[in-house]
């Protein structure tokens, strides 16, 4: 008889990552519909995941830039400014189900941002951003790392981390090298991306990369998570 070869570990991978996503769907819909009192079926609810993400970090380092590169796939005319808590909705194509990714864009000064740190119900993940061309930027986030991991052990919950260096195409003006950065994130556990919103360099990545480790999370942890930030 014919031999089959075995599939390939990219269409296992694909496979395990459906399966993952649906279960996942079924898991966070209980709970999310439960919560807003949502009907089965409601039109005002056009998705079968909602993945909140919440960006962190210093003023004027590119966050907004970034987001409109990553939703609107346009560098805006003029450098926009944050005032408070913006709030994006757009849809992944990067998953294999209807998947609405909410992105919190808050304001970078200090008390803004230990504020919420603290607040994250509803959020999967963080974004920790830092400007290559600033070593304040990247104390920062530093500092602001510590005080997550005081809370989270407090609170027993752990959300995804990515670490984001802006401004790549900056490199006449770079003061944190790229060993030192992808160091300290890697001690961590923490993944590591380099981008330039005003090139589109790995924009989508970063998203790509959190959004994938959720998805990957085992389902007992999801629903753990679910639980906890939704109640």
């Amino acid at each position: 008889c014919s031999q089959i070869s075995p599939p390939s570990k990219k269409v296992e991978c694909h496979i395990c990552k459906l399966k993952s996503t649906k279960r996942k769907s079924e898991i966070f819909l209980k709970y999310y519909k439960d919560q807003h009192h949502v009907n089965s079926g409601s039109k005002d609810e056009d998705f079968d995941l909602l993945l909140s993400l919440k960006f962190n970090g210093s003023e004027l380092i590119g966050k907004s830039s970034m987001t409109s590169e990553y939703i609107k796939k346009k560098f805006p005319d003029s450098k926009p400014y944050s005032i408070g808590v913006e709030v994006f909705n757009t849809y992944s194509s990067s998953l294999s189900i209807p998947c609405k990714v909410r992105i919190w864009n808050v304001h970078g000064k200090k008390t803004s941002r230990r504020i919420s740190l603290a607040v994250n119900k509803g959020i999967f993940g963080l974004i920790f951003c830092f400007d290559l061309n600033s070593h304040k930027s990247f104390e920062d986030i530093k500092e602001d790392y510590n005080y997550l991991i005081d809370l989270q052990t407090s609170k027993a919950i752990t959300l995804k981390l990515i670490l984001v260096g802006m401004k790549s195409d900056l490199v006449c003006n770079r003061a944190i090298k790229d060993n030192h950065a992808s160091q300290w994130a890697e001690e961590r556990g923490i993944p590591y991306i380099e981008v330039s919103a005003k090139n589109s360099q790995n924009v989508e990545m970063v998203f790509n990369t959190i959004l994938d480790e959720i998805i990957t999370m085992s389902d007992e942890n999801f629903e753990e998570f679910c639980v906890k930030t939704y109640f």
